[in-house]
């Protein structure tokens, strides 16, 4: 057996053993979105007066004016969706009464629900808008909703051992915090805020980049008031073992939740 062989035998082992512990073989999401702490990026032109636009779900359009002269920008972009079933709200759009204005827009995009039939097929859903806001406008350009990290600077993670390290990155229908536990064996504070509420948290983990943990035998998540969780979806992706927290365990009413892993278990 060649070494590449006996790896990918390996990892389905790990799998397997896993989804056995944890009671399930969910659908994956391990797809990427948006990493770290952005969301829409604003690009200064250089040949015309504006920005270019990059997001979440393949986000790309501009925000510009024709002239300098126009009261309004003009917003026009889209995004591109893995399949149908998405929708996608009118833009909500703020401007503040400051110098210069401060512009916030936030658009709000729903996935189909779980079980939902859709087209497998990427869709493109355009979105519009006109801004009234002067040439020194400050834009700040969110997509917003259950599967995206609209505010991943929220997401206060606070590891014992200080050799752990975590990231903040969005999976497709989920934002994902990947942990980086050297020693396979770890806790952390986890606090989400209440104003920016999370209904869906994947967590990835890893004993450093591209070495995902091969074995989890214990994962449980507990609330302040004592209440665990310890049965998840789990499944392989590149890089990590990701676990999937479900609406119950991040209700803000848990309070701070103590999270829990180890890969195997030590005599």
């Amino acid at each position: 057996m060649n070494m590449h062989t006996a790896y990918r035998s390996g990892m389905c082992l790990a799998l397997l053993l896993a989804a056995l512990f944890m009671g399930g073989c969910p659908r994956c999401d391990c797809g990427l979105g948006e990493a770290g702490n952005t969301n829409v990026q604003l690009t200064p032109f250089s040949g015309r007066f504006g920005y270019g636009l990059s997001g979440p779900y393949g986000f790309e359009g501009a925000l510009t004016k024709n002239q300098l002269s126009d009261a309004a920008w003009r917003l026009e972009a889209s995004f591109s969706f893995p399949t149908g079933g998405y929708t996608v709200d009118t833009p909500i759009i703020l401007v503040a009464e400051s110098y210069p204005e401060q512009v916030s827009v936030s658009i709000k995009v729903t996935p189909p629900a779980p079980g939902t039939i859709v087209t497998q097929a990427v869709t493109e859903v355009p979105v519009t808008a006109d801004i009234t806001a002067s040439n020194g406008a400050l834009f700040n350009i969110r997509v917003v909703g259950d599967g995206v990290v609209s505010c991943p600077e929220t997401i206060q993670f606070t590891p014992k051992n200080p050799e752990d390290e975590w990231v903040v990155g969005q999976g497709t229908t989920a934002p994902r915090l990947v942990i980086t536990s050297p020693s396979g064996i770890g806790e952390a504070t986890l606090l989400l805020d209440p104003a920016c509420p999370v209904k869906k948290l994947l967590i990835g983990l890893r004993y450093k980049e591209n070495r995902p943990f091969t074995r989890l035998e214990g994962f449980e998540v507990i609330a302040q008031d004592g209440r665990r969780w310890a049965s998840f979806g789990v499944c392989l992706c590149f890089g990590f073992i990701q676990i999937e927290l479900p609406e119950a365990a991040l209700a803000p009413e848990n309070g701070p939740l103590t999270v829990r892993w180890v890969d195997q278990y030590r005599s």
